[in-house]
């Protein structure tokens, strides 16, 4: 990925990229990637702290671990969808667990990444679902 590409949503009208991760090392880590790519982040604990956050700040996507306390990945993206205003909003799912891609995408995920993520992968992915 052409690093200017994904600078292209910096500045006025920048995206927002809700985190729904558990894990705080994972959760810094993405932060501080998309922060360095010009995105504007915000941060959930877990899935229920994603539903709440995501209705309050509306992002233009969301990255969701699947595996959590309170409220699993799954769980948070069908009470997301079930919402009008989360039908279109893009969401992917990152996982270590086997055999999600399938659970991922029943439960209304755009994309799945399997843990650990590929950089370019993972910021090619964005772009792609920020300007389809």
């Amino acid at each position: 990925m052409n690093p200017n590409h994904a600078r292209g949503t910096a500045g006025p009208g920048k995206s927002t990229i809700l985190i729904v991760e558990d894990n705080p090392d994972s959760r810094d880590a993405i932060r501080s990637l998309l922060e360095a790519y010009g995105f504007d982040v915000i941060e959930a604990e877990n899935g229920e702290d994603g539903v709440r956050k995501a209705l309050l700040h509306a992002p233009d996507l969301i990255v969701m671990d699947i595996m959590m306390p309170t409220m699993d990945g799954l769980s948070a993206t069908r009470t997301l969808r079930g919402s009008t205003e989360f039908q279109q909003v893009p969401i992917i799912a990152l996982t270590a667990m086997a055999g999600a891609r399938s659970l991922a995408i029943e439960a209304g995920c755009d994309a799945y990444l399997p843990k650990p993520v590929e950089i370019v992968d993972f910021l090619d992915l964005i772009d792609q679902l920020l300007h389809s």
